[in-house]
Formats: C-alpha cells, sequence, structure tokens
C-alpha cells in the first residue's frame, strides 16, 4: 500500500512547485481538477451554471483561480481541493438562504428593473444600468420587435438580460354588413 501511495505522489508531482512538475504531472492534475470540478458542480445541484446572476458568476471565477493554483500554480492541490469545497458549500449556503428570504436574496442577487412600461423607454432606468438606447433596441430587434413603441414592458432581469413583453397587437375584420365585427389578438 505504501509503494501505491509513492508511486500516486510521484505521478501528481505532490510536494513539487510548478516549475518542478513534468507535463505527465501537470497534465493529470489538470485532469484531477476538472474532474473535482465537475463533482463540485453536481453537487451543486448546477446552480452555478444555471442562472448566471452575479452572485454564481464570481463562484465560476474564484473556483477557476483556486483550482488552477492547484495544478500549476503555488497551491497544493490538496489545499486548492479544500479550499475549491469550501467556496462552493459557502455558494450553497447563500443560495439556500436566499430561496428563504427575499431580503437576501435582493442583496446576493440583485433586482430587476423596467426601462420600458408601456412603449415608452424609461431614460433614467437606463442610465442606472449603463445600458444604451441602442443597446436596448439590438435588444428588442433579438425578441422580434422593431422599436420599444412595440414593447409593453422591457426590464432588465438580475441576470443582465432584458426580458420583454410585447403588445399585443388587436386586429380588426369586418366580415359584410350587418354582422358582427371579428377582433383578432396577436400576441
Amino acid at each position: 500500500m505504501e509503494e501505491l501511495w509513492t508511486g500516486l505522489e510521484s505521478l501528481f508531482g505532490v510536494g513539487l512547485d510548478a516549475r518542478s512538475l513534468n507535463p505527465l504531472q501537470g497534465g493529470l492534475r489538470a485532469l484531477l481538477a476538472y474532474a473535482f470540478g465537475l463533482l463540485l458542480m453536481r453537487l451543486s445541484r448546477n446552480r452555478s451554471l444555471a442562472k448566471h446572476t452575479g452572485f454564481d458568476v464570481v463562484l465560476a471565477f474564484v473556483l477557476g483561480s483556486v483550482l488552477s493554483r492547484g495544478i500549476n500554480g503555488p497551491s497544493s492541490i490538496s489545499v486548492a481541493f479544500a479550499a475549491s469545497a469550501v467556496l462552493v458549500g459557502l455558494h450553497q449556503l447563500c443560495a439556500r438562504a436566499s430561496s428563504r428570504s427575499p431580503r437576501f436574496e435582493r442583496l446576493i442577487d440583485g433586482h430587476s428593473e423596467v426601462v420600458v412600461r408601456e412603449g415608452k423607454v424609461l431614460e433614467e432606468a437606463l442610465r442606472r444600468r449603463l445600458i444604451s438606447y441602442n443597446d436596448l433596441c439590438e435588444a428588442l430587434r433579438l425578441k422580434q420587435l422593431k422599436a420599444p413603441s412595440q414593447a409593453e414592458e422591457a426590464r432588465v432581469e438580475r441576470n443582465g438580460e432584458i426580458s420583454v413583453i410585447p403588445k399585443s397587437r388587436v386586429v380588426e375584420v369586418k366580415v359584410e354588413d350587418g354582422v358582427q365585427t371579428v377582433r383578432i389578438e396577436i400576441v
């Protein structure tokens, strides 16, 4: 058993600094860190990949940084794994708290903001969110609307995307004299 452990230490370069690793040891550390990262994401129920709020993006950046230090940086891979597990655990703890407390959720994830209401652009809201009129129009075009006037509401969501509720359009069709008008609502 001692020989197996010694062999694994040598294979993964345990105790070596990044400059002393050979390509095989660096590659195996990367493979191990990747597998460990996937395991952590599965344990976190993919929340950090599903929502993409600032709260989740920060975890992804920091987790990547911590794991990379275990692959080719000054940290040992076991320290990097322990730090990564603590980060994901803290993320889960905050996610659970925010799912139970609207006040904590708003603190962690922020809030959405209306930027178009009843076809009118709310300029002050655009300024607060640092969105130009052209950026807004682009987002509306991506939702098949030609202009803000065609939107009942557009809002910047917590993840930074712009969601749009188009105005419903009503077309009246006269069938023939003496018959009621047919109204068709196009959504």
